[in-house]
């Protein structure tokens, strides 16, 4: 009995480690994106602002 709860307990423990890392690279995805949309948004707003400004 007791082998059989270690044995879950390291399934559990590796399960939980696959998923932490994935998220991580979820996270990690998600924030290159923003920063790069972020990187876009503002030379975006820098070229297009002056021109807004005079008129």
């Amino acid at each position: 009995m007791g082998a059989i709860a270690v044995t879950a307990l390291i399934a559990l423990f590796a399960v939980g480690l696959v998923l932490g890392l994935v998220v991580l690279a979820t996270f990690a995805v998600a924030g290159a994106k923003a920063a790069t949309l972020a990187q876009d948004g503002g030379s975006w707003v820098l070229e297009h602002w002056p021109r807004r400004a005079k008129h």
